[in-house]
């Protein structure tokens, strides 16, 4: 895990883009990947049964490392010879903790399972944006984003996202920089949640709902649902 203590590093002392390819930090990613696939194999991570559901496989938790691994793979790869911006390393770094810290958990519960789906399903945009657009493969998607209310654009309302695998941390939460609408800011391709909220004191929040930016696109436009 030496490249990310790295990564963190250049992220805390201000350096806005580190001109390396990811291959440490991806190869750290896939090693520690591949411990958790010979520990699940081997018993020593079991899933904790949720009160009134079925408890989960661990063949489950496997394809799923495994479909990571893959990820990482082809992330390592596209990033040979390439810049690589502090926010994306800061990203994939974020995905790294969240499975490094199920690890070290002997049971893995609902609320782990899910988050380390929403980690998976955030390797799998990067990846495929990268296959898609490898020249561009690690720069920001500009998200422009309008907020709407029975089809009407409605202004002066803060737009709010997370990445989705922290969407129950408030701490992890984030705002654009200026109020709709529009509204935009450059976001590293993966899986987020994303919502809007009333500035008249009212505090109202609208859908918390589910976005992904990546399949190519260097900016997006999408609509959000005003409180």
């Amino acid at each position: 895990m030496r490249m990310l203590v790295a990564t963190l590093i250049l992220l805390l002392f201000g350096s806005a883009v580190w001109a390396q390819d990811l291959t440490g930090d991806l190869n750290g990613g896939a090693a520690l990947l591949f411990r958790l696939e010979k520990d699940v194999a081997s018993n020593r991570v079991r899933f904790k049964r949720p009160v009134g559901t079925k408890p989960q496989q661990a063949a489950e938790l496997r394809a799923v490392l495994t479909e990571s691994g893959m990820h990482l793979k082809l992330l390592r790869e596209k990033s040979t010879n390439r810049t690589v911006s502090g926010e994306y390393a800061q990203s994939i770094t974020e995905d790294f903790a969240v499975i490094e810290k199920i690890s070290g958990r002997r049971e893995v519960g609902s609320t782990e399972w899910e988050q380390i789906k929403a980690v998976n399903a955030d390797l799998r945009v990067k990846a495929e944006h990268a296959e898609i657009l490898p020249e561009a493969a690690f720069d920001a998607i500009e998200v422009i984003v309008r907020t709407k209310k029975n089809g009407e654009e409605l202004s002066n309302y803060q737009v709010w996202y997370v990445k989705e695998a922290f969407k129950n941390d408030t701490a992890k939460y984030q705002t654009f920089d200026r109020f709709s609408s529009p509204s935009s800011r450059k976001l590293p391709p993966g899986r987020y949640v994303m919502w809007s909220q009333a500035t008249d004191g009212s505090k109202a929040v609208g859908e918390k709902t589910p976005k992904e930016f990546g399949d190519g696109q260097a900016k997006v436009e999408i609509d959000l649902a005003a409180p």
